[in-house]
């Protein structure tokens, strides 16, 4: 269960369709979605995160999906994990309490209502840009209720979650530090392996890795 609040509207709206923005429509009960002024605020957040999991779902794309018209002129996808940008329109912020900890994350979820990628925080991501992006988005940015940890419904739901995880499209998980270059008009979003990572970050990404089912860092693991 998530509360949502409207967004002002913008120019031009982010839709999943054949160019990636469409635009916005007029009525006043559509739920929101992340605008396109929203996705230029995120995408200036990221590289200010440092090390983060990125874990996405890894289906076949199309070019357009590598690039996105905005009210800043043209903002190119410059890495493949970061395509399901260009299907995502809505952002929601998670939290729970697991064996490991505190866990929180963003996720980026399309016009079904399906997520199509989570960003989650580590103990090498700069908390405090972490909190502050959260707080820029503000009312804007919806909310994902936590499940109770005493509830004796979350073994199973944790399984039925995992089961259905594997239909579709497969999982991946990434480390990575983002970064930005900007030319007048464009700007590229890119994504890299961060130089540096601790123990403490390795061991949770991969916690993290197996319990949403994902690929891609066991090979990778120290």
């Amino acid at each position: 269960m998530s509360d949502g609040y409207p967004l002002h509207e913008p120019a031009l709206s982010w839709e999943p369709a054949t160019t990636g923005f469409e635009p916005a429509p007029a009525a006043n009960d559509a739920p929101p979605r992340v605008r396109d002024d929203d996705l230029l605020r995120l995408a200036d957040w990221l590289p200010r995160l440092g090390p983060v999991l990125w874990v996405h779902r890894d289906p076949r794309h199309s070019p357009h999906e590598r690039a996105c018209v905005t009210a800043r002129g043209v903002m190119l996808i410059d890495h493949p994990a970061l395509v399901a940008l260009g299907r995502a329109v809505d952002l929601v912020a998670g939290s729970t309490v697991t064996p490991q900890g505190p866990r929180e994350w963003l996720a980026l979820r399309d016009a079904h209502g399906r997520v199509q990628a989570k960003l989650f925080l580590l103990p090498d991501t700069d908390y405090l840009a972490w909190d502050r992006m959260l707080a820029d988005f503000g009312e804007r940015l919806q909310r994902e209720e936590p499940v109770a940890a005493c509830s004796r419904w979350q073994a199973p739901i944790s399984y039925l979650c995992g089961a259905l995880s594997r239909l579709g499209a497969p999982w991946r998980a990434q480390l990575l530090t983002f970064s930005v270059q900007r030319l007048p008009w464009v700007q590229a979003l890119g994504a890299q392996p961060p130089a540096s990572l601790s123990a403490l970050g390795r061991g949770l990404a991969e916690a993290i890795a197996a319990d949403e089912r994902a690929e891609g860092l066991g090979a990778a693991a120290s």
